[in-house]
């Protein structure tokens, strides 16, 4: 393979990861940092798998998973989210319409994902509307300290202080972080591991294109994973289920196309820029010097 088409396919794994979930200028800005962590903590972004590090900033859909691990992180408004043990979560920040007919109004909300473990919430200073879910429960949680989770079979809530209104079945009262085991049962908390373990094979090989092709198929394919799971979730209002479907065909676009990339480098062919550049609508081009698809350029 020709030096230049081999950058360039690393430039577009670089590049379809960026312009899958950030479509706009909205979804790129920051709505929280990485406050502190200990432990190994996963970050699922839009561009990738980044090095985790303290004080990274976190935008609206990155997913935040823990192993032997716990995180913090604090939104822009002071709320505060801890990642429990054993975790796998997402955070959303978005403008909802919220009401009844003509006099429906966009309202700030956030959503805050729990698909296997166990989070403490505390809500911040805005005006902000605060939902926690799992895949089969939501809490709006006003003015509270709260602890929520999910062992995938039950949905736990310990409400320290303030109020909550839950929609969904829910067990009140204390619990603790759960086994590694749990986790393990949770296709989202599996599929974010092998992307992640696949990335650490394409940085350690980064003159190999194939590994870093595959890291990017098991991106979008946990990417997928995640929204199809809170998607099912019934007690979500008809218009965010609908926002995930939207979400979920871009994403399965994506991962065909990359699915169909690796397919023709494993069989040889060469891929070059005509093969590749439909797969990209943009504006603007940022150059890189990593030459794998999990660039820490957050």
């Amino acid at each position: 393979m020709k030096p230049m088409a081999r950058s360039y396919i690393f430039f577009w794994i670089f590049f379809i990861g960026f312009f899958f979930m950030i479509p706009n200028a909205r979804a790129a800005k920051t709505i929280a940092s990485l406050t502190s962590f200990k432990g190994e903590v996963i970050v699922l972004s839009s561009i990738g798998i980044p090095e985790t590090r303290t004080g990274m900033p976190l935008i609206d859909g990155d997913r935040i998973q823990t192993k032997w691990g716990e995180a913090e992180i604090t939104f822009n408004d002071g709320a505060v989210m801890r990642v429990g043990t054993c975790s796998s979560t997402m955070i959303q920040e978005i403008k909802e319409k919220r009401g009844w007919w003509i006099f429906k109004a966009k309202k700030e909300v956030r959503r805050l994902t729990v698909y296997v473990g166990r989070v403490w919430f505390e809500s911040g200073s805005s005006k902000k509307k605060n939902f926690l879910q799992t895949p089969t429960a939501v809490c709006e949680v006003r003015g509270s300290i709260v602890v929520w989770g999910t062992d995938l079979i039950n949905n736990y809530l310990n409400t320290i202080e303030g109020v909550c209104e839950v929609t969904g079945p829910v067990i009140k009262g204390y619990f603790a972080d759960f086994s590694p085991d749990v986790a393990g049962k949770s296709a989202v908390y599996n599929k974010i591991m092998n992307a992640k373990n696949a990335t650490d094979a394409a940085a350690a090989d980064p003159d190999n294109p194939e590994p870093a092709f595959k890291a990017v198929v098991l991106q979008f394919d946990a990417i997928r994973e995640t929204l199809i799971t809170i998607e099912g979730n019934k007690y979500l209002p008809e218009y965010v289920r609908k926002a995930l479907e939207t979400a979920i065909a871009q994403v399965e676009k994506k991962l065909e196309a990359a699915r169909d990339k690796l397919k023709a480098l494993s069989l040889g062919e060469e891929i070059t820029e005509e093969t590749t550049s439909t797969s990209i609508t943009t504006t603007t081009t940022t150059t890189t010097t990593t030459i794998y698809p999990v660039s820490p350029a957050l």
